[in-house]
């Protein structure tokens, strides 16, 4: 009997151990064990749970959080690896009354080893001042033994927009090429508030000194915000006179003033005018053809060389003469019988 209690309590006390020893090994988890947030190029580090961003935010930056997470566990099991980790960010409400947001892939790490990944978003160029909520979660899973890992912090970042700040959003020549001689061309431009009051006094200008192009336009109103009026579009017509129409590439200028003179924003773009091409004159070169006579016209017997034709003969130029020696002769002869008969 005292046998079979002590083996009773030995297998006890083996079980305890070994248990007490799993135990000691599932001690871990999943834990976020450093925040960096960048702002616009500005760095702010350590960044703990329920904690404002130390650097302000402006329209149009690119917020990026580095994130490193720690696998707790100090077992070098595979069964302690925590698996389909996901990192979320979401900030709420700041665009326009709907959230932005940024996740990571799905990804594991290892008992005892760290990662750390990285997630940006960019603040809305429309937007107001105020200070926004951000929350951080993590999730993850041990496929073993399907122990859920979730991880949620809140942070605040603060967005700050310019007093003043009209900036040109759109800007073109319409033709941006114009051919040789042409003294005229359509500028279309849109601006837009992004300031953090209302404006009354915005100054447009368009400068050329090369075309001799010089434009202002004053007193623009514009609202804010999200305000239909805070776009201003124009479509503004320059003419130049020709003597300023040669060949090359003008580089035009553009400012927007808020008070009127005071300068908010610059935009610079190109307006070509093509080489004039020489005017030449075609010579029309008419192919002459050689006419073909008949040979029985009479205009070709008119051009035609004259032929000699030298005719031969076969009888001897001695045979003249002799025949007249030989009459001369006979008549001779006949004097001479009637002269001796008398």
């Amino acid at each position: 009997m005292k046998k079979f209690i002590l083996s009773i309590f030995v297998v006890l006390l083996f079980t305890i151990s070994i248990n007490s020893v799993f135990a000691v090994n599932e001690i871990g988890g999943l834990a976020i064990v450093d925040l960096d947030v960048d702002v616009g190029g500005n760095t702010d580090t350590n960044l703990e749970n329920d904690s404002k961003i130390d650097k302000n935010a402006k329209p149009g930056d690119v917020v990026e959080f580095s994130v490193k997470l720690e696998n707790l566990f100090n077992s070098t099991d595979e069964e302690f690896e925590i698996e389909s980790i996901r990192i979320e960010i979401s900030v709420e409400n700041i665009d326009d009354g709907a959230d932005i947001e940024a996740r990571t892939d799905k990804f594991a790490i290892d008992a005892g080893d760290e990662k750390t990944k990285t997630l940006s978003i960019t603040i809305p160029d429309i937007i107001k001042s105020d200070i926004y909520d951000i929350i951080l979660t993590v999730e993850g899973k041990n496929a073993e033994n399907n122990t859920r890992y979730n991880i949620l912090w809140n942070l605040q970042i603060e967005v700050e927009k310019k007093r003043h700040d009209v900036r040109f959003v759109e800007y073109e020549f319409v033709p941006a090429v114009l051919s040789c001689g042409t003294t005229q061309t359509m500028l279309q431009i849109k601006m837009r508030n992004f300031g953090d009051r209302n404006e009354d006094e915005i100054a447009l200008e368009v400068r050329n000194s090369d075309l001799n192009i010089n434009e202002k336009f004053t007193n623009i109103r514009l609202g804010k915000d999200y305000d239909k009026d805070a776009v201003y579009e124009k479509d503004i017509q320059l003419s130049f006179e020709e003597q300023f129409a040669v060949e090359g590439v003008y580089e035009t200028t553009l400012n927007v003033y808020f008070d009127n003179d005071e300068l908010d924003d610059q935009v610079k773009l190109n307006l070509e005018i093509k080489e004039c091409e020489d005017v030449v004159e075609e010579e029309v070169i008419e192919n002459e053809t050689e006419e073909v006579v008949d040979e029985s016209t009479d205009e070709e017997v008119d051009n035609e060389i004259p032929t000699v034709i030298i005719e031969t003969s076969t009888k001897s130029p001695y045979f003249i003469p002799i025949i007249g020696l030989f009459i001369l002769i006979g008549m001779i002869m006949i004097v001479s019988v009637i002269l001796l008969k008398k």
